[in-house]
């Protein structure tokens, strides 16, 4: 996969927000915007992905389900996506689409930083189906235990592998 620049998060996040003010103006319009709607949600597809913190002896993996309505009041779209590692394994979270500061793809500027970073806050690492993000999900726990990025990644194509030979077999 190509790596994603800051240009890129910037890019993305306008992109994010002019398609979701499309979507509200057909909203109050009446109509359904399937094209945007579609845009939008392509933007984060369903994978996983790593934090830009994520170190070594430190992984920071996520399976990300994609892009969701934010159910709190707001209504903005938010990535929906669960930790695979630490004390929140296996618990949903969610973090803004497009924001300034915060957004899902919101580009990471930090040169004078003790561990300097410039790039995007997530990284994908593999495409996955929805069926496979959310078997991972469930088994988040048991990916937590691994602490190097090498076992955690080791774990997680095991996992797939196996979800695989299920969903082949049409048991999963």
């Amino acid at each position: 996969m190509a790596k994603i620049t800051v240009d890129d998060c910037v890019e993305f996040n306008l992109l994010a927000s002019v398609y979701w003010a499309q979507l509200k103006n057909a909203a109050q319009e009446g109509r359904i915007d399937i094209k945007n709607l579609n845009r939008l949600i392509g933007l984060v597809p369903p994978g996983l992905y790593e934090h830009f913190k994520s170190q070594e002896d430190d992984p920071k993996f996520y399976a990300v389900s994609g892009v969701v309505p934010d159910v709190n009041g707001r209504f903005d779209p938010v990535v929906k996506y669960t930790a695979l590692y630490g004390p929140l394994a296996g618990k949903p979270a969610g973090r803004i689409l497009f924001e300034p500061d915060d957004a899902f793809w919101g580009p990471i500027i930090r040169p004078e930083a003790e561990s300097p970073y410039v790039g995007p806050r997530f990284t994908r690492t593999m495409m996955l189906s929805v069926r496979e993000v959310a078997m991972l999900e469930a088994d988040a726990h048991i990916i937590a235990v691994y602490k190097t990025r090498t076992a955690t990644l080791t774990k997680i194509e095991w996992e797939l592998r196996f979800i695989r030979s299920l969903l082949s077999r049409g048991r999963a």
